[in-house]
């Protein structure tokens, strides 16, 4: 690409702000049990409408006493009381707690009535009957008050939350039974290409044959991995081949079909490369051609009656590298999405120098070790889009910003990891 094409090349985060006040957001709004709610975007906010604790309760294994009856207790002075029951988990206490008693507890068990602490068991002798008390306790000590967690009329989760396994539990916990949630993104996958066949549908010396002279559509399972986390449905549209007509046909049935449609391939500057040309047809009312990103710079976005097509290459590294920086902050805005899916990050020391443009955001791929105390990042030597092998043997990605002309030993850097880092 010509150095007029890379000076014209737009900033992946001014696409994004732009893109953001224009593109439609998903706004059915259904109702799901609690239980089936992981994944989904609340749609409104959730309000507790319990407190909880809605009981005072132990919060470990031991005895419920009253604190004045054990006052000056200790290893060498024990105070014994008499143990008159136990409380179980799940069930409303039977006995109460009078002066010189002592009920069994379980943590999470309700507080019986008259006690005001609970001695755990470690500073505690079961004598019998009677249990002898090694220690002076303040009043409440290890008991988790009513409310002292949750008020009633407390906001729990705002609206726009991603829902996760821990907020589910956190709603069934306190009798939340039905949430809003916004529908699922429907985001159809496209892959264009004449050369491209499906790996899923041939094997053993078919496969063998087509790979002589053509090449397995793959990228599309690297973007659905990539997306797995965002709430959205992904329809792999198959493949297209390099002919401009059927491509904006396609394109125009998906686009009312679907919320969002992701091309993979066709994004080059050759005559063959179409992709571009058939959304062009399709008058998008916001249209960029070519993204400060590296890989991935024909990487591109339109909105057609505000909705987005993104554009990706269709090398496999290249199309990892737009779905990050392009495909997956707008699938965000789309599915109203109010906080980013946290990617696994660490801290590191560049050990050898990093090489980049100062006109693109470089996403680098490097190995991360440890070595000692020390987490040192070393670029691999692989160049280029289509270099698949380099993701499988990378551990994580540093992205050196625009601006700046690589990285040098010794520099601190975040890297985002791919895998688990080896010593």
């Amino acid at each position: 690409m010509g150095s007029r094409f890379l000076q014209e090349l737009k900033e992946a985060h001014r696409i994004i702000e732009e893109v953001k006040g224009l593109a439609c957001r998903v706004d059915d709004v259904i109702e799901v049990r609690t239980c089936d709610a992981i994944g989904h975007v609340l749609a409104e906010d959730v309000i507790a409408k319990i407190d909880y604790p809605l009981f005072n309760v132990s919060a470990m294994d031991g005895y419920a006493v009253r604190a004045h009856d054990i006052r000056g207790a200790g290893l060498t002075s024990p105070v014994r009381l008499k143990l008159v029951g136990e409380v179980k988990i799940g069930e409303k206490p039977t006995v109460e707690v009078r002066e010189g008693e002592a009920v069994y507890i379980r943590t999470g068990g309700i507080l019986p009535e008259g006690a005001d602490v609970v001695v755990p068991e470690e500073y505690a002798n079961l004598v019998g009957d009677e249990v002898e008390i090694l220690a002076e306790l303040p009043k409440y000590a290890n008991v988790d008050l009513k409310g002292s967690f949750i008020k009633r009329g407390e906001v729990l989760l705002r609206k726009g939350h991603l829902m996760r396994s821990w907020d589910v539990a956190l709603l069934l916990l306190i009798g939340h039974e039905e949430v809003k949630v916004y529908r699922k993104a429907r985001v159809a996958l496209i892959a264009v290409g004449s050369e491209l066949f499906n790996p899923r549908e041939v094997k053993g010396k078919v496969m063998e044959e087509l790979l002589r002279g053509r090449v397995p559509e793959v990228s599309s399972m690297i973007i659905t991995e990539l997306l797995s986390s965002l709430p959205v449905q992904i329809f792999h549209e198959g493949i297209l081949p390099d002919n401009v007509d059927i491509l904006e046909k396609s394109l125009r049935s998906l686009l009312r079909a679907y919320d969002v449609v992701i091309t993979l391939g066709g994004t080059g500057v050759s005559p063959d490369d179409v992709t571009y040309v058939a959304v062009k047809r399709l008058r998008p009312e916001y249209f960029v051609r070519g993204v400060a990103i590296r890989p991935g710079r024909p990487s591109g976005v339109a909105l057609v009656e505000g909705k987005p097509v993104i554009m990706l290459s269709g090398y496999p590294l290249a199309a990892m590298i737009g779905c990050m920086a392009l495909a997956e902050p707008i699938l965000r805005i789309v599915c109203n999405l109010e906080e980013g899916v946290p990617k696994p990050v660490i801290r590191g020391v560049v050990v050898k120098p990093i090489s980049s443009s100062p006109l693109v955001d470089h996403y680098v791929r490097v190995v991360v070790k440890k070595e000692g105390d020390k987490i040192v990042v070393e670029p691999l030597s692989i160049h280029g889009s289509s270099k698949l092998h380099s993701l499988c043997l990378s551990s994580g990605i540093v992205i050196v910003p625009r601006g700046k002309e690589g990285l040098g030993v010794g520099e601190e850097v975040e890297v985002i990891l791919l895998k688990e880092i080896k010593s």
